[in-house]
């Protein structure tokens, strides 16, 4: 015997329902603290409904008046920003946590972090930088609203032709390709 089938509509601009419609969809408009959509999954499941359709609609939003709102005024509770510096230099990655960085999104302030991101910016010491380094990323990770996640795969494919290639642990470094060769076989 197939699965009960069933499809709740909650396609729609939720006019009605304005200003609450303005930040969030109709369907997850709070009703006793969970989303509305919830009670109506609940009730075909409780219905003996196993497979469960949702029909959305999708409003894409201008991208760029987006990430000017959110970067400009802080107007934001949650933004990902993936980590895509074309190298692993703390200059790339620690950036965002200087004051008044254009990268620093969340507003985050320290004057411990400004002056610890300048000395190591600034030393020719690899262990003199690396301390600094050390002690900028622990405030960083104690203080800052930020979740670093690796939310990327690595497939490297190459053709057959291609010999004595060995893939780096970085996309960026470490590509040493002085010993690689196209072979005819």
């Amino acid at each position: 015997m197939e699965p009960l089938k069933g499809l709740i509509l909650s396609g729609g601009r939720g006019t009605r329902l304005r200003p609450i419609t303005h930040t969030s969809a109709k369907q997850l408009v709070p009703v006793a603290n969970r989303p509305v959509l919830f009670y109506g999954i609940d009730a075909m499941a409780k219905a003996g409904i196993e497979e469960i359709g949702i029909e959305v609609e999708n409003r894409p939003l201008e991208t760029a008046a987006w990430f000017a709102d959110g970067q400009d005024t802080g107007n934001f509770e949650l933004i990902i920003a993936p980590t895509v510096e074309f190298m692993d230099d703390p200059d790339q990655f620690l950036g965002r946590y200087v004051t008044g960085s254009t990268q620093n999104w969340g507003r985050f302030s320290d004057p411990r972090i400004d002056d610890l991101f300048s000395r190591q910016a600034r030393s020719l010491d690899a262990g003199e930088r690396k301390k600094a380094i050390t002690e900028l990323q622990k405030i960083v990770l104690e203080n800052a609203y930020y979740m670093p996640g690796l939310w990327w795969t690595r497939n490297v494919v190459h053709w057959a032709k291609l010999k004595n290639y060995v893939a780096p642990p970085s996309h960026y470094t470490n590509q040493k390709l002085q010993d690689v060769w196209l072979a005819e076989d």
